[in-house]
């Protein structure tokens, strides 16, 4: 990374760089662990649009004022959010310490959940002036189609794991059929901006950061007013990932702390439950195995939790959420 960081940091905040570490490189951002005079800080480097900067900004300022865990920003000596250096875009937070044995529990996902039900339901009282910017007519048929088209040559493909992928095309035929005839899901399309809620939109297990004072959720670049369904997907990737097992109860248990923070109508939680049925996550799975970028194990072991879940969402009890689509 050619940038002089102990430049940047001695103009524009008055900090002595002592050492500086990438600990994050994607296609969005670096993100740098920088050791200073006064402590240690996070910079990060962002390759985002200033509309969305300002968004990103405003609304994470605005959660972490009602009392959300979200990194602090560090204002420059002239109280600018950010820094223009050589043509790039940088802000500065505080550094969050975790714990020595930072171990994601069943309880810290129940509180990560009334966490993301209170960014929800927060976020309506929230306007920024670019929101529009960030905001998308719901599109899950399109979407959702071109996953089971995918699925279908996945299926070509491996046919070892034919049984296992036609499972899968059968649940997700039935959401789309059940979306299809769904007069609520119509409503949903339809609902104006100031209805909808703002979402993490990136929500997994590398974005938590398990502290003294609780998990804080970091990386917002891809925030944006959305449907919930995408944030609990991600929360229930997390619960797989974590547990590495189907458990109603827990599910359950995430479900309700959920409601209790931001009570959605009973039609609301049937549609994300058909979004959490559908195989997005089984698909992802899937294409991990054929290229390998993960353990055959954890892959089959993670499979076998979207079975399970699946089958209780739409076969099992959970399938009574659905009668209110």
């Amino acid at each position: 990374m050619n940038i002089d960081c102990s430049k940047m940091l001695m103009e524009h905040y008055e900090l002595v760089l002592e050492s500086c570490e990438i600990i994050r490189k994607t296609k969005r951002s670096f993100v740098i662990k920088c050791r200073t005079n006064q402590g240690l800080f996070l910079l990060k480097q962002v390759f985002i649009s200033f509309e969305r900067l300002h968004f990103l900004l405003q609304a994470t300022e605005y959660l972490r004022g009602e009392g959300l865990l979200i990194p602090k920003l560090v204002k420059t000596i002239h109280q600018n959010d950010y820094v223009i250096w050589e043509g790039n875009i940088y802000y500065l937070q505080e550094w969050i310490p975790s714990v020595s044995t930072p171990v994601i529990s069943v309880e810290d996902l129940i509180g990560l959940s009334k966490q993301i039900g209170r960014v929800h339901k927060l976020s309506l009282n929230y306007h920024s002036p670019n929101a529009h910017l960030f905001f998308k007519e719901i599109n899950w048929e399109d979407n959702m189609k071109r996953a089971l088209f995918l699925l279908e040559g996945m299926r070509l493909v491996k046919s070892s794991n034919r049984e296992e992928i036609d499972f899968f095309l059968e649940a997700g035929i039935r959401v789309v059929n059940e979306l299809d005839k769904s007069s609520t899901f119509q409503v949903l399309k339809n609902l104006p901006l100031e209805k909808q809620f703002l979402c993490h939109n990136d929500l997994h297990i590398g974005n938590l950061l398990k502290s003294e004072s609780g998990l804080f959720i970091i990386d917002w670049d891809l925030a944006k007013y959305d449907v919930p369904a995408k944030d609990l997907n991600g929360l229930i990737k997390i619960v797989g990932k974590v547990t590495g097992k189907w458990d109603t109860t827990v599910f359950e248990s995430i479900l309700e702390a959920y409601t209790q923070e931001n009570p959605i109508t009973d039609q609301m939680v049937s549609l994300i439950i058909l979004y959490l049925a559908f195989p997005h996550n089984a698909l992802h799975l899937f294409v991990k195995e054929l290229t390998q970028t993960e353990s055959l194990q954890q892959i089959q072991s993670l499979l076998q939790f979207e079975k399970e879940k699946t089958e209780y969402l739409l076969m099992g009890q959970g399938d009574r959420y659905t009668s209110f689509a």
